[in-house]
């Protein structure tokens, strides 16, 4: 699985990550 940061939105805490099958899930990041 390869997590993907954008630049922008880490400063509001969000991520995501695209799985082989195209789904994106978006994740709300605690603890950085």
């Amino acid at each position: 699985r390869r997590i993907i940061v954008d630049p922008d939105a880490a400063k509001l805490g969000f991520a995501w990550h695209q799985e082989a099958n195209g789904k994106i899930w978006w994740t709300l990041i605690t603890g950085t």
